[in-house]
């Protein structure tokens, strides 16, 4: 059963009151436990030139420097779970030292969670749009839907969710499926036909399977006046969640095409991606 809301702390050192809240309400609403997942950072010291000093840098002292670190982002990590726990009872933390964006890769993290949430904290920047950041890579590299919530978004218990899907046949929507049938959530599916010789009748066809049962509203919108015709969409459903498949682009695309880290960065309402 999956009961689990895994929700990583890019730094424990920060204040993320919004963001734990947040997480703390959706746990609840929901019945989910929360598991807050962070890291802490590998310590690299560059040894100093025995000319200058006599001796270089032990790497005992490297791993000294590294122990206090876990142990303080430990200690403050054990801050955010004590606040937690004012909101909701069922409240772990998991930190390890490495690399947070590796750590959704982890071997059984995954396995009671529904979820990732993460804590958008880089701004809407070309930049950022071309070489991704932390919260665009975790959300496309873990294997679980993911939230990318934007900082200071004040929490609503979500019940529409609007799912953005490209014309592909690949798509898997079957965690997404169970996910939105925990949550009792009424699904808008707009198919966004990218290319114009696709039709969205063939798209649907090829996700036969996951439509069986189908019960929600479908839009669609093509790259004509794209942005308009999604925001008109938006406007007119007031979705409490967005959701994107499968809009990965090179770094040369994302100059000129809608792209996952255009969509998570830019997005005022809290961003599924699946």
């Amino acid at each position: 059963m999956k009961h689990k809301v895994l929700a990583t702390i890019q730094d424990p050192q920060s204040d993320i009151k919004n963001y734990l809240d947040y997480n703390a309400h959706l746990a609840r609403d929901f019945n989910l436990t929360i598991e807050l997942v962070a890291s802490s950072p590998r310590i690299s010291m560059s040894a100093i030139p025995g000319a200058v000093t006599g001796h270089g840098v032990d790497h005992k002292s490297q791993t000294y420097v590294e122990k206090k670190t876990l142990e303080f982002n430990t200690a403050e990590l054990d801050k955010h779970v004590e606040f937690l726990k004012l909101f909701h009872p069922h409240v772990e933390a998991n930190i390890k030292i490495g690399n947070l964006e590796g750590r959704v890769l982890e071997d059984g993290i995954n396995e009671e969670a529904l979820l990732w949430t993460i804590n958008q904290k880089s701004g809407d920047t070309l930049i950022n749009q071309l070489i991704g950041t932390t919260e665009t890579d975790i959300s496309k590299n873990t294997t679980l839907p993911s939230l990318t919530i934007p900082e200071n978004h004040v929490y609503k218990k979500p019940e529409t969710i609007l799912i953005v899907i490209r014309d592909t046949t690949t798509t898997n929507l079957h965690r997404l499926s169970l996910l939105m049938t925990k949550m009792g959530l009424r699904p808008v599916y707009v198919f966004h036909e990218d290319k114009k010789e696709i039709k969205m009748e063939d798209i649907m066809e090829s996700l036969g399977d996951d439509f069986s049962h189908f019960s929600g509203t479908i839009k669609a919108f093509s790259l004509n006046d794209e942005s308009d015709m999604l925001q008109n969409i938006i406007d007119r459903e007031k979705p409490d969640w967005l959701a994107f498949s499968n809009f990965e682009r090179s770094a040369f695309e994302r100059l000129y095409k809608v792209n996952t880290n255009q969509l998570i960065l830019s997005s005022q309402l809290p961003v599924l991606n699946f």
